[in-house]
């Protein structure tokens, strides 16, 4: 009873001890990251910049939001921070299971994963963030001057009594709070990065052969609706923000399907070449002309039978219409 349950205690300990050295590298990341928290701030509100044309004012709602906002940002700029020694610590707990010629591909999984963790997050920094604010936020600021009585005036250098003008629109000024702000951008910046993991993810699972591209091309009409709906839970309600989320979903996992079809071409041949070394294939080969020689005999045989069936009827047929014989 006790050797059956080992192994499995074994992988409790060992999850157990993954999980604290994560942990641990994750609080020194984050206390290392607090004391940047206001240049990780400014950082983290460029794409706002750019997407109002203008220095845009943030505001708060109570005393502690900036320290706690402070504290949010070193917590992503922590995990930011940590994830290559993350990535090993995964890759640690799962090597143990995994083929001599499996693990030899620790080093580059965590490379590529800190790579598309990376590219995921300057791909939402740099594109979605900025295209989304400016498309959102043009909204409001193009409000400003749509009253016709206003273009009016300004050709003619006149000016509008708004007392007794009926056509003057509202202007409308966003009023931004400092952390739903920093709420959205982090949670975008992180899903992101997420996202194009997902290469990698399925690399890996078709290495260990459990999945391929066949099954993934299966599943490909089925993660287009999964993308989406991805995109509208992370995502600001709008369709353009959303379809921004699902294409790399979408595009990351075609990457995906092409990558195990690679592996899987390459596992499969070189499953055939062991096979055929180890004289498994000559084996079938063999097999299959005996299975064959048998089944021909074997019709032979039924056939020579017939024959001496239908002789012999006939034989009695014969004897029946002629009669007995006389001695």
């Amino acid at each position: 009873m006790d050797e059956k349950r080992l192994p499995f205690l074994e992988h409790l300990y060992e999850l157990r001890n993954r999980l604290m050295w994560s942990a641990l590298a994750l609080v020194i990341c984050i206390a290392a990251c607090f004391p940047f928290a206001q240049h990780i701030f400014d950082f983290i509100a460029q794409p706002l910049v750019v997407g109002m044309k203008e220095s845009p004012t943030l505001h708060i709602q109570t005393p502690t939001e900036v320290f706690f906002v402070y504290l949010k940002l070193s917590l992503g700029a922590g995990v930011i921070l940590a994830s290559p020694f993350l990535l090993y610590q995964i890759w640690m707990f799962v090597a143990p299971g995994l083929y001599r010629r499996e693990r030899r591909i620790g080093a580059a999984f965590v490379f590529f994963g800190t790579l598309f963790f990376a590219i995921g997050i300057a791909f939402a920094y740099y594109v979605v963030l900025p295209f989304g604010f400016a498309y959102l936020l043009g909204y409001a600021y193009g409000r400003e001057h749509f009253s016709v009585l206003e273009q009016v005036a300004k050709v003619y250098e006149l000016s509008v009594d708004y007392s007794v003008a009926r056509f003057a629109r509202a202007v409308i000024k966003p009023t931004i709070m400092m952390e739903q702000y920093i709420s959205i951008v982090t949670k975008l910046l992180l899903a992101f990065g997420l996202v194009f993991e997902l290469p990698l993810v399925l690399y890996f699972l078709a290495k260990v052969g459990l999945v391929d591209h066949r099954k993934l091309w299966r599943f490909f009409r089925y993660w287009v609706v999964i993308a989406f709906l991805i995109g509208a839970i992370l995502t600001p309600p709008d369709l353009i923000t959303q379809a921004m989320m699902a294409a790399p979903l979408i595009l990351m996992y075609v990457t995906g399907i092409v990558v195990a079809w690679v592996v899987t071409v390459r596992r499969e041949r070189r499953e055939a070449r062991e096979a055929k070394a180890m004289g498994y294939a000559e084996d079938e080969e063999y097999e299959g002309e005996e299975g064959d020689q048998g089944d021909q005999g074997d019709q032979g045989d039924q056939g020579d039978q017939g024959d001496q069936g239908d002789q012999g009827e006939e034989g009695e047929e014969g004897e029946e219409r002629t009669g007995p014989r006389r001695e």
